[in-house]
């Protein structure tokens, strides 16, 4: 950005210009806002700290002893024990989560946790089930073992915790598969889908292809890896991988390398759902699809449909969607024709502002008043969770009530449209409310540490069905939780009675018919998600749909919701998974086409026995130790051709593993609910106190140097980034030494983010060289000694600053700042007196100027980020700086962003750039500290670089001053107006093309459109139009470029290449101007 020097102080400058111009590079993204800063503690265990705050204590103690358990468990399948206590981090709720200090940048939603491995924590948050919150603790601490694993192995076999960096199917579905035992509902679904539409992916596809399929996947091959070798194996493979690489671990513990095993595991996989997929009923012969998503081979990116809501006369529907969100996932809400699915207007758009920062597309659906004219919905507003009532019509917002709680879910209106029902939760403990909209009163319903959820009122009001495991299974003091079931509630009495005929799978998310006589619900009784109904007395249910795939919700979760019944109309209207995304299907008169429902299966085994038949069967063969001619035991494996036989070579520790008669089982550890549990007797509680250790040290670097162009002396340096365990303070410590401490660079810089307001504070100093050339004559500052030197200008610059920042929003903030600065110059020479060969080094002291800048800066940023620069939004920057001292001047910045979408992936983005630095007194501080706003951030065709001898001699016939290159010049200047347009869109992407590999960079490419004019005030100044015999450094004139440019995600920067036409050159210096540049994209 910065022009070429031309005066004494010019290193200085281009560093003082950094500063003031900071505003216009502001930090940009969503903000991480500490609505609620807390106060934590901790639970001692054996072998965790579980930090918590005080309103979610008791959640966190029973959290605690999971954690023991699910330890007990991995230690054995494992073999391996941890040499020091892990750090556990709890969050009462999702937006709880979301305001963690510990990850930088933005959480979505879909996450559910998250293992770093710097300091080996374990961050998630509650989530109203103990059933999913263990789900996913256990998957959080089979990361924490795997890290463990990995860096101990890693460490002995290479000295370089580094060395095996794993892929996604390989962490990932170990993990899933180790916390959850055999497959669940939904990866059947995804397998089934798979092996249906083509897309089920290869372990060599998995190792460069990451993404959710990989969690999928993984978890099944992980599962037949199980099954087949025993799962005491898949220790012994984390260990080895870490040691020896998989590709060597994989062929010398199972017999077979990767290439192999992939090709078993799909003979399996298709060998186990195909052929059932002809057993069940297609979904289209009894329901409409009234949604368009669709997936061709896996590979392409398309709408999907999620939380269908009918209105009570069934001729409306609303839901959520991601439609029209090429490259990135977000859903809005939509109304839509229930006989079409055609949308009719957007309600609410997610992710784009402070009121709707998620519309928690995960745990809940919207709900209709029943005039049909309003509708009740959560999002995430302003840190917490809110009900909103929107005018269907107008689109308003009518009301917004943010209960003191930490979530909210699933709200559902009463007939008489006076009250909402909905699941609330406080201290990550799930319960029942029903909010009075006239009074504003709430009437907490239940009160226990059972799973409340998915509540609907029955067409005459006294009722409530619900989703929870409060069942004869669920044994709380043991942490034992049964199956989700539906239940229901007298209101008059509050007596909650369970529906008759569940014992199987588990059922979720109840819809009352609107003659109130039956419910109908999602079941996984016969395997996978199906469709229920079922009378209030009847004592089994019938079923409505077979499907191939899963009537369910979207996301991870086994209790995302996904059924709605109108309320005064026969019609159903559910999600349904097909094709790797969900559509959404309506069924008018169900009860028409229901049948009576099959038997039950064991919970433990009915998600999994649709996939595991033919395994099994494999299983036993393995268990069958035969011998051959050399007497070592072989293992057979199942393909199309019959049955193969796997060496395990010379293997001592396999084949002892095939020997055990009592070999581990992941799910009969799963099922053994006390191992490992400890009382909360055992369980101490202590106070949090802050403490500073490591998350990244650089590596020393030392030398020594004797002579040299820049002399003798010692060279090195490190870095130093240290945190707290919450992450609130940070601390940054770095230096270099640079011949002498005289020369040495440093920064320190702390950070404290724990409530709303953040600050820092920072110290810093660098010392800058510049070569000013070979001098012979007399040496300055020794009169009468004539000399042959080297002279250096050395600009040190060092500065402390104070920085304040106030979020309003996730979108918006505002920043504070006040730096005190100092340039010192001197003049270093070394060289020979000529007399005698006398050799000298030496410091002239030059001038010292010393200066104050304040700065205040307003940013907001809705922008979404895609592979190669943003994809939608807004980036809205103003800001003001001043120096004061012995330097004066003012910067005032405007920076205005937009990002719209034409059509599909194209999209238009624009930006206005106004850049005003000016001198404060009588001194001319802007001109000495002027910009080089030329090149390919700013200013394309007229790049810094690309000016030739020729063109910069002929450009001084065009101006008085004594300027190298008045060309040149036009671009620069202390103050800027820029306006930038791009056409972007895609060129090759890998998630879309599939002739692709899948590891490929994702590439856009640009039409764009520059203009702008760079002036000094006082100086230069700005001019529509030049007149002939102007001079063009005084008269600055707009110029223009367009061209076309390409940019390369390569995962650590945006490579661009740009190639520009430049009229205000001339035809002929300004034809095809390239420039390559590495760094973001307006």
């Amino acid at each position: 950005m910065f022009r070429a020097p031309r005066r004494l102080t010019s290193i200085a400058t281009a560093l003082l210009g950094v500063a003031l111009a900071t505003p216009a590079y502001a930090q940009v993204g969503p903000n991480k806002v500490q609505y609620q800063p807390r106060e934590f503690r901790i639970i001692q265990t054996t072998h965790f700290d579980v930090f918590f705050y005080e309103e979610e204590r008791e959640a966190a103690l029973d959290a605690a002893r999971m954690a023991e358990r699910i330890y007990g468990r991995l230690s054995r399948l494992l073999d391996h024990d941890f040499q020091d206590r892990k750090p556990i981090i709890l969050y009462a709720s999702q937006s709880d989560f979301q305001q963690t200090n510990v990850l930088g940048g933005h959480i979505d939603e879909s996450t559910g946790g998250v293992t770093e491995s710097l300091k080996d924590r374990v961050l998630l948050p509650l989530t109203g089930s103990y059933a999913e919150f263990e789900h996913v603790l256990g998957h959080e601490l089979v990361h924490s073992f795997q890290f463990d694993i990995l860096k101990r192995n890693a460490v002995q076999a290479t000295a370089s915790p580094f060395a095996f960096i794993p892929s996604l199917w390989f962490m990932e579905g170990m993990a899933e598969y180790l916390s959850v035992g055999e497959i669940d509902a939904k990866t059947v679904a995804w397998l089934r889908d798979a092996s249906l539409s083509g897309y089920l992916r290869t372990i060599d596809e998995m190792e460069r292809f990451n993404d959710f399929l990989s969690y999928r996947f993984g978890q099944s091959l992980w599962n037949y890896i199980g099954t087949k070798w025993g799962d005491e194996t898949i220790g012994l493979l984390l260990k080895r991988s870490a040691a020896m690489g998989p590709d060597r671990a994989f062929e010398r513990t199972l017999g077979v390398d990767l290439k192999q095993l992939s090709r078993e595991w799909h003979e399996a996989v298709r060998a186990a759902y195909l052929p059932r997929i002809s057993e069940a009923g297609e979904i289209r012969r009894i329901a409409k699809k009234i949604t368009s998503h669709s997936f061709p081979a896996g590979r392409s990116k398309s709408p999907t449909f999620i939380a269908p809501a009918l209105s009570p006369d069934g001729e409306e529907i609303v839901y959520l969607s991601d439609q029209g969100h090429d490259l990135y996932s977000f859903y809005d809400l939509y109304l839509a024709d229930a006989a079409t699915g055609e949308p009719t207007r957007t309600l609410v758009k997610s992710a784009r502002s402070g009121s709707f920062e998620s519309l928690r597309y995960l745990t809940s659906s919207a709900s209709w008043a029943p005039d049909g004219e309003r509708l009740a919905f959560v999002a995430k507003s302003g840190g917490r969770d809110a009900i909103h009532v929107i005018d269907v019509r107008s689109g308003e917002i009518e009301r917004r009530w943010t209960p003191e709680l930490n979530g909210v879910q699933s709200p559902d209106w009463s007939p008489d449209g006076s009250r909402i029902v909905f699941t609330g939760l406080l201290g990550g403990i799930s319960d029942l409310y029903i909010w009075e909209l006239d009074t504003g009163a709430i009437d907490r319903l239940t009160a226990d540490r059972y799973a409340q959820l998915h509540p609907a009122w029955s067409p005459d009001g006294r009722t409530l069905a619900y989703t929870t495991d409060r069942t004869p299974e669920t044994d709380l003091e043991q942490l034992v939780f049964g199956p989700l079931r539906i239940a229901t509630m007298d209101l008059e009495t509050r007596e909650q009675r369970l529906l008759e005929g569940q014992e199987g799978g588990l059922s979720i998310n109840p819809a009352w018919s609107p003659d109130g006589r039956d419910i109908a619900y999602l079941s996984t009784r016969e395997g996978l998600f199906d469709l229920y109904i079922q009378g209030t007395d009847a004592a089994r249910p019938y079923r409505v749909t077979r499907a191939m795939t899963g009537v369910m919700g979207e996301g991870a979760l086994l209790t995302s919701p996904g059924l709605t019944w109108a309320r005064d109309r026969d019609r159903i209207a559910f999600s349904y998974f097909e094709e790797a995304g969900f559509n959404i299907y309506t069924i008018d008169e169900p009860r028409r086409v229901a049948f009576e429902a099959g038997p039950q299966r064991e919970p433990s085994t009915a998600a999994a026995q649709v996939g595991r038949e033919r395994v099994v069967e494999t299983r036993a063969v393995v268990l069958t130790e035969a011998e051959d001619a050399e007497g070592e035991p072989r293992s057979f494996y199942l393909t199309e051709e019959g049955f193969r036989r796997s060496d395990y070579g010379e293997d001592p520790e396999a084949l002892a593993a095939l020997r055990d008669p009592d070999r581990l089982s992941v799910q009969a550890l799963l099922d053994s609910a006390s191992l490992g549990l400890p009382d909360t007797a055992t369980l101490a509680l202590r106070d949090y106190r802050v403490s500073l250790s490591p998350d990244v040290v650089g590596r020393p670097t030392i030398g020594a140097q004797v002579g040299g162009f820049y002399g003798g002396g010692i060279y090195g340096g490190s870095y130093i980034a240290l945190s707290d365990m919450l992450g609130n303070h940070n601390m940054v410590i770095g230096g270099a030494i640079q011949g002498s401490f005289d020369n040495a660079q440093f920064l320190a810089q702390y950070t404290y983010l724990k409530n709303r307001l953040n600050f820092g504070v920072s110290a810093q100093q660098y010392p800058f060289y510049r070569y000013l050339g070979r001098r012979f004559g007399e040496v300055p500052g020794r009169p009468g000694q004539i000399g042959e030197y080297d002279q250096f200008q050395r600009d040190q610059f060092r500065s402390v600053g104070i920085s304040a920042q106030y979020p309003f929003s996730t979108f918006s903030r505002v920043d504070f700042g006040i730096e005190a600065s100092s340039i010192e110059t001197d003049l270093v020479l070394r060289g020979l007196v000529l007399e005698n060969n006398d050799s000298f080094s030496f410091t002239l002291d030059g001038p010292t100027r010393a200066f104050v800048k304040p700065s205040i800066n307003y940013l907001f940023d809705n922008s979404l980020g895609g592979f190669t620069g943003p994809l939608g939004g807004r980036r809205i920057l103003f800001g003001v700086s001043t120096s004061l001292g012995d330097l004066n001047m003012a910067d005032v910045v405007a920076d205005m962003r937009h990002y719209t979408p034409v059509v599909g992936p194209v999209l238009l983005a624009q930006r206005l750039l106004s850049f005003n630095r000016f001198s404060t007194s009588s001194q001319e501080d802007a001109r000495e500290f002027e910009l080089a706003w030329g090149g390919p951030y700013y200013l394309r065709g007229y790049d810094v670089g690309s000016y030739g001898a020729l063109e910069c001699e002929l450009s001084k016939s065009q101006t008085a001053f004594d300027f190298f290159c008045p060309a040149q010049e036009q671009l620069i200047g202390s103050s800027v107006f820029l306006v930038n347009s791009e056409l972007r869109f895609p060129v090759l992407n890998p998630l879309k093309d599939a002739w692709l590999p899948l590891n490929f960079p994702p590439v856009d490419a640009a039409f764009f459109f520059d203009v702008g004019f760079a002036w000094t005030p006082g100086f230069s100044q700005p001019t529509q139009k030049r007149d002939e015999g102007q001079d063009i450094v005084l008269y600055r004139a707009p110029l223009a470029s367009y061209g076309v440019g390409i940019r390369a995600n390569l995962f650590f920067a945006i490579l661009r290449l740009d190639w520009a036409m430049a009229p205000g050159r001339g035809s002929r210096f300004g034809r095809g101007i390239w420039s390559l540049s590495l760094g973001p994209i307006f």
